[in-house]
């Protein structure tokens, strides 16, 4: 709907022009790929934006255009897509350059930027605050990141949707390089249609129009970008400021898919007129003759390099047989249909539908993982511990463990369904947040780089091996950890490592795999100040308290001065103060927590 608006009422384009670059944009392989993330939330806003900003070319539009450009503008930052609200920031700014009412555009794109900031200050502000240390908000590692890069061979996939394969089943692994870890990209195809070329190749004919040279700027600027490391200098351009916040090269596609689709709404209005019109049935027979043979050359070329690259020839023959009939199917009866009918209602009635057939083929190709079961349904062991828990304790899953409790349909599920079910039902990364727990393994969505070593040097070495029991004894106690869900010899050999638990829950034939509630484990411990020597008038912990998300209270027996250890992620916005409201000093220690100097005769520590 977006799309449609910016084409129809932005730019002026035909219906049947509109909705054929709408259904492009929704149709390509990048919503598809996308339509599982976050990202998926910051794409109706872009289009919308635009629209609002182009609005204020009508005199005396400023502000009206401005708040509503602002509006949109905030639900890209508030959906969560940091890189889609930046870049959607230089690609209106180069809108505006490139239309002539850019006296009127320019002073409505910064009243909105300002009034957005302002609107989603809220948000935004805290993040920044809280993300300071985040190893996450300022970037994963270069090396991991840029494994997400788009290969210009790729590029063919243009003409043949899915030639590389889909998540379940991808034949382009060399794509990826020696070395890499991610071997299935996120974008598994780059197709928008075969029809859709046509209408770009007729689109690139009218390139006098400035919102079609804005629209192929666009497409040259991002594509080479999404190229990542198969781009020469793309390690320079990812060090710039800003720039290096963004992670994956695969995402510049976003922009790809829209200057395209743009180029593919423009080119349909004219392949319309080519199509319904029988003084033009001479034109349009030789742009079709052209688009069949340019789409023939380019499946030939990207069916080559894949059998090229896959392992088992005949499994790839298996695979691309179906794609390659279906496509040659439409792709001729586009080309006969528009040779031999000449009656102008029916030529007006096929071609919609041809377009449509045209897109829907490949959209069985990559379904959302989210369509195949609830991603929201609390998982056995989330049910469990909220089924006990009082408070959200930290919960663990034992790397070492191997057997899961899983859905019963597990083994007959596809690779990407049961990856996907897997980070559901295994809580990891931060799953366990939406069920209101607390995970040990990454204690937040922006947990520091700081508790990642910790993390990384106890229970995650780098190796890839299993901690032992003593190392996740030690991790349990350090961080702790309430609930852990490990297997029945590790809780044993846990027991003999000064581990008290006890079991609440067991799931496999033989109870193989248990939960168990950790009763030793505390959420903060005092340090005296001279290391080891607890005397009587050392004070202890009577209380922790956690009230909110945010402010936590101890009560202490008072003592001499000593330090407050609470296991907390420590952030530079913490504040502490002691009874009497007096500011008490927090300090970094070596583990990745909170240290509170206490002053003699302090008994309560108030955190926030």
């Amino acid at each position: 709907l977006g799309m449609t608006a910016l084409l129809k009422r932005g730019f002026k384009v035909s219906w049947f022009g509109s909705l054929a670059g709408a259904a492009v944009f929704g149709a390509s392989g990048y919503a598809r790929g996308m339509w599982d993330t976050h990202n998926f939330m910051a794409l109706p806003w872009i289009p919308l934006g635009l629209l609002a900003l182009l609005y204020a070319r009508q005199p005396g539009k400023t502000i009206p255009a401005g708040l509503l450009t602002a509006l949109c503008w905030a639900m890209m930052i508030l959906g969560g897509d940091f890189q889609a609200a930046v870049l959607w920031v230089a690609c209106a700014g180069l809108l505006c350059l490139f239309l002539k009412e850019r006296a009127r555009l320019i002073p409505t794109l910064l009243l909105a930027l300002f009034l957005g900031l302002l609107l989603t200050a809220p948000q935004w502000l805290t993040t920044a605050l809280a993300s300071e240390d985040s190893y996450r908000a300022h970037g994963i590692d270069a090396k991991e990141a840029v494994e997400r890069s788009f290969h210009p061979l790729r590029l063919l996939e243009l003409f043949l949707p899915y030639a590389f394969g889909n998540r379940d089943l991808w034949f382009g692994q060399k794509l990826a390089g020696a070395g890499a870890v991610k071997l299935v990209p996120w974008i598994t195809s780059l197709g928008m249609g075969s029809l859709s070329l046509l209408a770009i190749l007729l689109a690139l004919r009218s390139l006098k129009k400035r919102a079609l040279q804005w629209a192929l700027l666009l497409v040259l600027v991002f594509t080479p970008l999404s190229f990542g490391r198969f781009l020469p200098g793309y390690s320079a351009w990812i060090g710039l400021p800003v720039i290096n916040l963004f992670r994956y090269p695969e995402k510049y596609l976003l922009w790809t898919t829209l200057g395209l689709s743009l180029l593919a709404g423009f080119g349909f209005e004219t392949l319309y007129a080519l199509w319904t019109s029988h003084r033009l049935r001479a034109a349009r027979i030789k742009w079709l003759a052209s688009w069949l043979t340019i789409l023939v050359l380019g499946s030939i070329a990207v069916v080559s390099a894949c059998f090229r690259m896959a392992a088992d020839g005949s499994n790839y023959a298996a695979w691309i047989s179906p794609r390659v009939l279906s496509s040659g199917l439409v792709c001729l009866a586009v080309f006969f249909l528009g040779f031999c009918i000449t009656q102008r209602a029916v030529l007006r009635m096929i071609l919609p539908v041809l377009l449509l057939i045209d897109l829907l083929l490949p959209w069985y190709m990559e379904h959302p993982t989210t369509s195949n079961f609830n991603p929201l349904a609390e998982p056995p062991v989330a049910q469990q511990i909220n089924a006990l828990q009082t408070s959200r304790d930290r919960v663990l899953q034992d790397p070492a463990l191997q057997q899961f409790p899983l859905p019963r349909d597990f083994a007959t599920l596809s690779l990407s369904k049961k990856q996907s079910i897997l980070f559901r039902e295994t809580l990891a990364f931060n799953t366990p947040c939406l069920w209101g727990l607390s995970t040990a393994a990454g204690f937040s969505p922006i947990e520091s780089s700081r508790m990642k070593d910790f993390r990384k040097s106890t229970i995650e070495p780098d190796d890839g091996s299993a901690p032992t029991a003593v190392q996740l004894a030690a991790f349990c106690k350090a961080a702790d950890v309430k609930w852990l869900v490990t297997s029945s010899p590790r809780a044993a050999a846990l027991g003999g490592c000064g581990i008290s638990s006890d079991t609440t829950a067991s799931w496999g034939q033989a109870g193989e795999t248990v939960l168990l509630h950790i009763t030793n484990t505390s959420p903060a411990e005092i340090i005296p100040l001279e290391a080891g020597k607890v005397t009587r008038k050392t004070p202890s912990i009577a209380l922790v308290w956690r009230i909110r998300p945010g402010v936590i209270r101890i009560d202490l027996k008072p003592g001499e001065d000593a330090s407050l250890l609470l296991k907390e992620t420590y952030a530079s916005g913490w504040h502490a103060i002691n009874q009497t409201g007096h500011p008490l000093r927090i300090q970094k220690t070596a583990s990745p927590f909170i240290s509170i100097e206490c002053p003699a005769g302090t008994t309560q520590v108030r955190l926030t």
